[in-house]
């Protein structure tokens, strides 16, 4: 299934389906600022992006720490 691995506030590692135009525009170690959300009815707890998301890249890390 096509994605993205994203790691949340507390350490958990989750995997984010996404679409081949919302994956083009992602490169490794972009910064994907978000709330992640539960789906429902589905099992081994997956979760999806809700609400606004910003992405920016791997490079603004450093302005951030």
């Amino acid at each position: 299934r096509a994605g993205f691995g994203c790691r949340d506030d507390d350490g958990g590692d989750h995997w984010i389906a996404a679409g081949p135009t919302a994956l083009s525009q992602l490169r490794p170690g972009d910064l994907v600022l978000g709330a992640l959300a539960p789906v429902s009815g589905h099992g081994h707890d997956p979760r999806r992006l809700l609400g606004l998301v910003v992405v920016l890249p791997a490079d603004a890390r450093a302005l951030m720490e």
